[in-house]
C-alpha cells in the first residue's frame, strides 16, 4: 500500500476543547515533525507579528 506524502510530513494531531458559555469550540493543532521551532519561539513570533500589525493600522 502507497502511503500518501503528506502523511508522513506532520506529526499526528492535538485536539483542544473549550467552552466558552453555551458554545463549545474544538481545535485540531498540527505541527511538522521536522519542525526546528519550539511552540514557545512560535507563540512569541505570532505574538510580536500581532503587535506590529497594530502598531502599523
Amino acid at each position: 500500500m502507497q502511503k500518501i506524502q503528506s502523511e508522513n510530513k506532520y506529526a499526528p494531531p492535538m485536539r483542544s476543547k473549550k467552552k466558552i458559555g453555551n458554545t463549545t469550540f474544538i481545535v485540531n493543532s498540527f505541527f511538522p515533525q521536522t519542525g526546528n521551532q519550539t511552540i514557545a519561539s512560535k507563540l512569541e513570533n505570532l505574538i510580536k507579528a500581532d503587535i506590529q500589525k497594530q502598531t502599523v493600522t
